[in-house]
């Protein structure tokens, strides 16, 4: 292939190019196609042998260059010259722009020299997609009006932009793959100075009996524990701030001895069995409030509870103080400490009430990439009261809120937790799996880990969602159950403490008929969290011919293909009776129906009861129409499936 035009000369901004010879052919394509746009590009042309000296014109041209942009494959990370171009171009901070042109194992140390840099996986992307993505990367912030800002000719002199992309159009491109694809972490914002300074005293114990002491102090230290981890703040240690527990200094005296410009302090009330917990924080230069918050709580489990106040105390100090990265607590991101509250209050509110929380957060900062998270999730997690057919639109709709968190703060764990979330809901389980590992190398919390968890248990790998579930320190709650079910591992006593009540009603149905145990379903059906004339006829006829299967089976039939009878549930309660009273495949036909639209109730799948289901060869296909077997050869096989030679696969 001939050569690109000649490099570019002139003073205007460009950017450099940075290669391994060896990769010619393929990065030729690439510099005409910036060519095309009309983006200036330095290259150099002629290649430096083995042995040659780096010369004076290639370091010039990375001198004057407004951008780096690094082509990776195994030639380049083997090449000196290359590193060496890398190596100047940090040297005068250049902007870097990273491209993977096929999978490269990348060298410890080259590794972490390109830490926090922009990459583009080529290999994986669609061209217009990639092509898009390698424009916007470069936009950068240099001055001008479209395309790579600044790097574009101008006048006379330029070339054809053609089919060039706009900006806008990527995004949309973009936003309709479900991807600001491979939008892997951007340069982190600068750490805030470390002039915030804060102490934390003692919890008041203002309770009638004052045998609360311990109790304050304890959320004193959990919240100190909390503060200590927030970037550019500087916490004063427990054993000088705790030395003043019954000093009666002013603060602003009390601030001075321990030099800090802020003081948390605050009291907690016992009666009975509730607690209230208030916390102030208090300006030390003219001692007035900045902000406080009062908690009540059911006095259950202290720890517990000390770890929840602790927790929203450090975020919303955070936001008060500016301090602390995204992934600092739960809610960061946002400078509104009204926000914040909504984001808050949002976590503990029933589904229509949380989703106008979340909405509210936005509206007050529509930059709030958690709330956009959050409200992305939320909106998805509608599907388990909706039906089936409704999923795809609400999936779209969640998936809109979800790419503007990751637009807004693409470094955040939870957005890319939520991204994994939608992603698998939508059945594209490799690229879910590539959201959660970017979200735990980003941070490893419970909420992570437990979405993680969540989709492994759906697509079938019980043990390996029991072992995210397990490095949590959440409760144990109904999903996580039913992986312990699908691995026949499941301890009664679990089910008994799960709330709410309706939730522990259903999983003692599924355990029911598990377990055939009849009189089991026979107590339990009615009292499933259904409602709906419906439900209620079904449930009737299921209850009064149980012990004639043949007639429960007709009302199945006959149900399943009734489009006056609907409940949310419908397809999956058909299946799993139907499994029960060993007809597999009307079982199969009718979670089919909900399978194919929806994955919310997927991790049924692999239940004990839908063993038979899982031997047809039916489900064998709808497992492939659902695009698991590609992620099983991926990531590592169902504990209910194994391949028979590279193509096929049985389960059991």
């Amino acid at each position: 292939m001939s050569a690109p035009d000649p490099a570019y000369r002139g003073s205007d901004p460009f950017v450099f190019v940075s290669y391994s010879h060896a990769d010619e052919v393929t990065v030729y394509q690439e510099i005409r196609h910036l060519q095309d746009q009309g983006v200036r590009v330095w290259y150099d042309a002629t290649g430096i042998s083995a042995g040659a000296e780096w010369n004076d014109e290639i370091a010039g041209a990375i001198r004057d260059a407004s951008d780096f942009l690094y082509f990776i494959s195994p030639a380049s990370v083997a090449s000196e010259h290359c590193r060496r171009e890398l190596s100047f171009a940090q040297s005068l901070d250049r902007r870097i722009v990273v491209v993977h042109l096929e999978e490269t194992e990348v060298p410890d140390g080259l590794r972490l020299s390109l830490e926090n840099r922009q990459a583009i996986m080529r290999y994986r992307l669609e061209p217009d997609i990639y092509e898009g993505m390698l424009l916007k990367a470069l936009e950068g912030n240099h001055p001008g009006d479209a395309g790579p800002a600044g790097l574009i000719q101008q006048g006379p002199g330029a070339r054809s932009p053609g089919h060039r992309l706009s900006i806008a159009a990527v995004v949309l491109a973009v936003a309709a793959a479900v991807l600001t694809v491979w939008l892997l972490r951007g340069e982190p914002s600068p750490d805030v100075t470390r002039s915030q300074s804060i102490a934390v005293l003692p919890f008041v114990d203002l309770s009638p009996g004052s045998d609360q002491q311990h109790f304050g102090d304890g959320i004193a230290e959990e919240i100190l524990d909390e503060l200590t981890g927030l970037n550019g703040l500087h916490v004063v240690a427990r054993t000088s701030s705790f030395a003043f527990r019954d000093d009666q200094q002013d603060l602003r005296d009390i601030a001075a001895a321990l030099g800090v410009t802020t003081i948390l302090e605050g009291s907690i009330r016992r009666s009975g069995d509730r607690v209230r917990i208030t916390a102030q924080l208090i300006n030390a230069e003219d001692g007035f409030h900045l902000w406080s918050q009062t908690y009540e709580r059911e006095l259950t489990d202290i720890f517990a509870i000390q770890d929840e106040i602790a927790v929203a105390v450090a975020g919303a100090l955070g936001v008060t103080l500016g301090v602390g990265d995204v992934n600092a607590y739960s809610g960061a991101g946002t400078s509104s400490v009204e926000a914040y509250e909504a984001f808050l209050q949002a976590r503990d509110a029933s589904s229509t009430e949380r989703i106008r929380l979340l909405k509210r957060a936005v509206e007050i900062d529509p930059d709030y990439a958690a709330a956009w998270a959050m409200l992305g999730q939320s909106t998805a997690a509608t599907m388990w009261n909706s039906l089936p057919e409704k999923a795809p639109a609400i999936i779209d709709e969640a998936i809109g809120y979800l790419l503007k968190a990751v637009q807004l703060e693409s470094n955040s764990a939870y957005a890319y937790s939520l991204l994994g979330t939608v992603n698998y809901a939508r059945m594209d389980w490799n690229r879910s799996e590539e959201y959660f590992q970017r979200s735990l190398s980003i941070s490893s919390d419970d909420e992570a880990l437990r979405n993680y968890g969540n989709m492994l248990m759906r697509a079938g790998r019980s043990v390996a969602a029991i072992s995210a579930y397990e490095a949590t320190d959440l409760p144990t709650d109904f999903l996580p159950l039913s992986a312990y079910l699908a691995m026949r591992d499941l301890d009664p006593g679990d089910v008994d403490r799960i709330e709410p009540l309706p939730l522990r009603s259903y999983l003692e149905f599924i355990v029911a008929l598990n377990s055939d145990d009849s009189p089991g379903v026979i107590r339990t059906i009615s009292g499933l969290p259904r409602t709906g004339v419906a439900w209620a006829e079904f449930s009737r006829a299921v209850l009064r011919d149980l012990s004639e299967p043949h007639k429960v089976l007709a009302v199945l039939r006959t149900t399943l293909n009734d489009a006056n009878a609907i409940w949310p549930s419908k397809y999956n309660d058909i299946a799993l009776i139907a499994a029960y009273l060993g007809d597999p495949e009307l079982a199969l036909e009718a979670v089919a129906r909900e399978f194919r639209l929806t994955t919310i109730r997927l991790f049924t799948a692999w239940y004990p009861v839908m063993r038979e289901v899982r031997a047809l060869p039916g489900f064998r296909e709808l497992m492939v129409e659902i695009n698991l077997p590609e992620y099983w050869r991926s990531h590592g096989w169902t504990d209910h499936c194994r391949p028979i030679g590279e193509l096929d696969f049985e389960c059991s």
